[in-house]
């Protein structure tokens, strides 16, 4: 049996933050009854309970067992049987909605049931989905589907020292780094005796370019392996075997870099920004990651 366990930080930003926003609100208007007149108090916690029902209706606790699917909505509680499961894809874009009005394509692992209904398992919200999607692998392993399978040729050694990467200088990421330390020289002036004051805009654009060097990433390929290097930090050098692989696909995220994400096949998922890289060399690496017998995806 795998029970689903959410992700700490999704878990602290949808729940705690909001509780903690709503705690502060209801001692606020304790505090100064005036405040029930201002348009917010409808306003405000309206917004933290649909924040709270969002997170938990998206993403249910999930539990499957050797006969069961059990789904937990809020005091609402669905049962399947593996048996009405008609198709699995342990890696799909799936639209990520926020009532329906914004969204963005996530990777989630999605089973179709035979009476039309789906169960979403969004990546980013469980940090046991490598144990959640081994455990469906298991259990409907003839009912998987993959969006796009790998070329069956082997064409490893037409890649060697291959590199797909674009000009660092000039991404978005760099420019608004750039940006900062510009406003930051010409605006900010210590005082005489509290010089130490400048470590406030340094700190904060050290923040900023760790923040952002984790979206500076660029991909090598090497005979059977894949590398991941960055351009902020050369040191960087991570690399999986392809045949370790069991899934890559280009994925876009909002507000930040497109990156590649790696299923490895014992299902860890892991996804690596690559701000530098056009669509044009998106295309070229997926399309050789492909011919080397990897299932892809690009949304």
């Amino acid at each position: 049996m795998v029970t689903s366990k959410y992700s700490r930080i999704q878990l602290f930003i949808h729940f705690f933050i909001p509780i903690i926003f709503l705690g502060l609100f209801v001692k606020l208007i304790t505090k100064d009854p005036e405040t029930i007149k201002s348009f917010w108090v409808i306003i405000l916690p309206v917004a933290i309970l649909l924040i709270l029902y969002h997170f938990f209706y998206k993403a249910p606790s999930i539990v499957f067992d050797e006969n069961f699917i059990t789904i937990k909505r809020f005091f609402k509680k669905s049962v399947f049987g593996w048996d009405q499961v008609s198709n699995v894809f342990l890696s799909k874009k799936e639209k990520f909605s926020i009532l329906h009005i914004f969204g963005q394509s996530l990777e989630a692992m999605k089973l179709e049931f035979k009476e039309g209904k789906s169960l979403i398992v969004w990546s980013g919200m469980y940090r046991n989905m490598a144990e959640l999607r081994a455990f469906v692998s298991q259990k409907l392993n003839d009912k998987l589907h993959f969006i796009k399978e790998g070329n069956s040729s082997n064409l490893k050694n037409s890649f060697i020292n291959k590199k797909y990467s674009g000009n660092a200088f000039f991404t978005a990421n760099t420019l608004l780094i750039v940006g900062i330390a510009i406003f930051f020289f010409l605006k900010f002036d210590a005082k005489p005796g509290k010089e130490w004051v400048l470590l406030i805009p340094v700190l904060f654009i050290l923040l900023i370019y760790i923040f952002l060097g984790a979206q500076m990433n660029f991909f090598e390929i090497k005979n059977d392996l894949i590398i991941i290097r960055n351009h902020y930090f050369p040191w960087k050098k991570l690399e999986f075997n392809i045949n370790e692989i069991e899934e890559v696909s280009k994925e876009s995220q909002k507000k930040r870099s497109d990156g590649l994400r790696i299923i490895t096949k014992d299902f860890q998922s892991k996804f690596y920004g690559a701000g530098t890289l056009k669509d044009k060399t998106w295309e070229e690496l997926l399309a050789d990651l492909g011919s080397m017998g990897l299932k892809t995806q690009n949304d």
